[in-house]
C-alpha cells in the first residue's frame, strides 16, 4: 500500500505535536524515518537533530545543556546560516577537556598542555623522561625589568613565580623533582597586590612534579604570607616545605572586608602590602584585657579579638603554620 503525500504530511504534523508534548517544545529540528509498511499502521522512528539551548547526546538521543568531560558541543550550520545540528562530539584522545576536537583545555594523565598563542586552549603532548632541577629565589623589591632565570646568579624575586615556573618546567616530564631554594639571609613574601609580579598559574592536572621548598643553608627563614584564601599549594607528586616560618597576619587584610581600597594601592600606607621585609599588621596579646590586639596602620582596622580559645588558635595558626618542616 502506497502512502500519498497528504498522508505523509499528516503523519509528520501528528508526530511533530507528539514530540512537542513529550519534550516540552525544546526541539528546533527533527528527522522522521518511515519504516516499510507491513500492516495498516505506520511505524515512525524519530531522532533529534538539534536542541534549543543545548546539544543532542548521541548516546541517549536527548537534549543536554552540557556535554560533560571528554566531549564538546558542536554546531552545524546550513542554508542561510541556520542551525541544522547541535550535538555532543568526542574530544581528541589526549584531551581531558576541550572546546573543539583538537583544541584542548586540559590533558589526560601522562600528557601535558602547550597553549596556542593568544588562546586558552592548545595541544596535548605525551610526557617523557625524568628531571631534577633547582630554582633559586632572592627577596628583592624590583621596580624595573631585571633579568631573572632562576639560577644562583640570577634568582627569581618571587616564590609564586618560582612555583609557577617549576610546574611549567616539570609538566613535560613523566617524573620531575624541582627544588625551590630561598636565600636565607633575608625575609621573603607571598603577596597579592604587587603588579610587578606575574600571577601564579598551573594547567597540568596530572601533576607529575614533586616540589621541595627549602633554604640555602637550612637556616629557618620567615615568609610573609599575604594571600589570605586566594592561594593553595598544589601537592601533585609531592610537596615538602622545610625550614620555613610563614607569618600570615596580613591575611586579615582584604578588599572584601572593606579595609583596602584597590585604587589607593600606590599610597605610602599601602606599601607594606607589597613588602618582602615586613608585615603591615602585628598581633600582641594584652595580659590586662586578656585579648589579642592588632597593631599597625589604619588598614589594620581590627583593634581587638574576642578572648576565645578558637580565635587564639586561629591567630597562632596564621603566624606559625608550617614553621620548620611540613611534608605531604
Amino acid at each position: 500500500m502506497d502512502i500519498s503525500m497528504n498522508q505523509l504530511e499528516a503523519i509528520k504534523i501528528y508526530a511533530h505535536h507528539l514530540l512537542h508534548l513529550s519534550l516540552n517544545a525544546k526541539l528546533v529540528n527533527m528527522g522522521i524515518v518511515l519504516i516499510k509498511q507491513t500492516t495498516k499502521l505506520c511505524a515512525i522512528q524519530i531522532s533529534i537533530k538539534a536542541c534549543l539551548n543545548g546539544y543532542v547526546d548521541p548516546k541517549t538521543n536527548i537534549c543536554v545543556s552540557n556535554c560533560g568531560l571528554g566531549r564538546y558541543g558542536n554546531l552545524t550550520f546550513g542554508y542561510k546560516g541556520m542551525i541544522e545540528k547541535t550535538e555532543c562530539l568526542d574530544c581528541g584522545s589526549a584531551c581531558f577537556e576541550c572546546s573543539l576536537e583538537k583544541e584542548c583545555k586540559s590533558c589526560m594523565k601522562g600528557y601535558y598542555l602547550i597553549l596556542t598563542e593568544g588562546k586558552n586552549t592548545g595541544t596535548c603532548f605525551e610526557k617523557q623522561g625524568q628531571l631534577d632541577h633547582v630554582i633559586y629565589v632572592q627577596s628583592k623589591d624590583e621596580s624595573g625589568e631585571v633579568f631573572q632565570d632562576g639560577t644562583f646568579n640570577y634568582p627569581f624575586n618571587s616564590i609564586l613565580y618560582a612555583l609557577s615556573k617549576a610546574y611549567k618546567i616539570g609538566s613535560s616530564y613523566e617524573s620531575a623533582t624541582i627544588r625551590i631554594i630561598l636565600f636565607s639571609n633575608q625575609t621573603h613574601s607571598m603577596v597579592r597586590y604587587n603588579s610587578n609580579l606575574e600571577e601564579f598559574e598551573i594547567s597540568d592536572i596530572s601533576q607529575s612534579t614533586k616540589i621541595i621548598i627549602d633554604t640555602l643553608d637550612s637556616v629557618p627563614t620567615k615568609v610573609y604570607f599575604k594571600l589570605r584564601d586566594k592561594f593553595s599549594f598544589f601537592v601533585g607528586a609531592g610537596l615538602s616545605i622545610n625550614n620555613i616560618e610563614f607569618d600570615a597576619i596580613d591575611s586579615i587584610l582584604d578588599v572584601r572586608e572593606g579595609n583596602i581600597n584597590e585604587t589607593l594601592l600606590e599610597l605610602y600606607e599601602y606599601q607594606c602590602l607589597k613588602s618582602n621585609t615586613e608585615s603591615c599588621c602585628q598581633s600582641e596579646y594584652q595580659q590586662t584585657s586578656q585579648r589579642y590586639i592588632i597593631n599597625g596602620p589604619q588598614i589594620c582596622y581590627v583593634n581587638q579579638l574576642p578572648v576565645s580559645r578558637d580565635i587564639q588558635l586561629h591567630i597562632l595558626k596564621y603566624k606559625f603554620m608550617w614553621k620548620y618542616n611540613w611534608l605531604s
